[in-house]
């Protein structure tokens, strides 16, 4: 994702994430891929000697949408015209050393997780209502000697933030979704695609459309049932690469601001 900081230093720490997203990956393996949590979820012994419950009915599974078969090019154009026409969607990206967890509408709802090295912030976003946890790296690299106290002051608690606030105000900047979704996307509409194989991200069957753009190249994945959605995008450039895994396409996005015992007002620290 294109991530830019009004903040000097988290100007040129997110730099590495923002010069990263839209480039490519070098994992291209569907697990990987499809894995954004790392973990698997385990049965509880308690639930393992219960009689198997009987068959419910599953849901019809969404139709061909006939994308396939159109000339590469046109699968491209379609899937990148319906991701910058989304209500909402979830983007998952990796980099080298960095990583960004996503979830923004249209109508000013977000939630994020920004992780680059040993430094993490999390935000969320509810229309001008605007909370930040950064993680006690993060605070050291922006306050220095002073992050201690700053940490022993705010615990594990957010802090509550003007949306203009020089320091922070600018991550509201990642979640203005038709912006983002163009500069995600601004190379892709000049390149050179052609149809790959038949793949599944996440599940969802796709089909993989290669291209390259002057030194760059990657690959889309475009959804072959259902709607055509934008499922997953690698790039790479000769000194970098990344993937964004694409979800939860006109998902309604339900932020739930933190309990008032759990937020610190910003100007306490000032």
């Amino acid at each position: 994702m294109v991530i830019r900081r009004s903040l000097a230093v988290t100007s040129a720490l997110f730099a590495v994430l923002a010069a990263a997203v839209g480039c490519g990956g070098e994992d291209t393996s569907e697990e990987r891929a499809s894995d954004t949590s790392g973990k698997r979820a385990s049965v509880p012994s308690s639930q393992r000697d219960r009689p198997t419950p009987s068959p419910t009915p599953t849901k019809e599974q969404p139709k061909p949408n006939g994308v396939a078969e159109l000339p590469a090019q046109q699968i491209a154009e379609t899937a990148i015209r319906s991701y910058r026409n989304a209500s909402s969607v979830r983007q998952v990206t990796k980099a080298p050393d960095a990583y960004m967890d996503i979830t923004l509408d249209d109508r000013g709802n977000c939630r994020a997780t920004e992780v680059i090295g040993d430094m993490e912030v999390r935000w969320l976003l509810k229309g001008d209502q605007f909370w930040v946890k950064p993680n006690y790296a993060m605070w050291k690299r922006i306050w220095g000697p002073k992050a201690r106290v700053t940490q022993e002051l705010i615990g594990d608690r957010y802090v509550l933030v003007p949306t203009d606030d020089p320091q922070w105000g600018q991550l509201t900047k990642s979640c203005e979704l038709r912006k983002q979704a163009t500069l995600m996307t601004s190379n892709e509409l000049e390149a050179r695609f052609t149809k790959g194989k038949a793949t599944k991200v996440n599940g969802v069957p796709a089909i993989t459309l290669p291209y390259t753009h002057g030194k760059k190249s990657g690959t889309l994945y475009v959804s072959t049932t259902g709607k055509v959605n934008l499922l997953r995008m690698d790039s790479t450039y000769p000194t970098h690469s990344s993937v964004v895994v694409v979800s939860d396409h006109n998902e309604p996005v339900s932020i739930q601001p933190p309990p008032d015992n759990e937020v610190l007002d910003i100007s306490k620290l000032k």
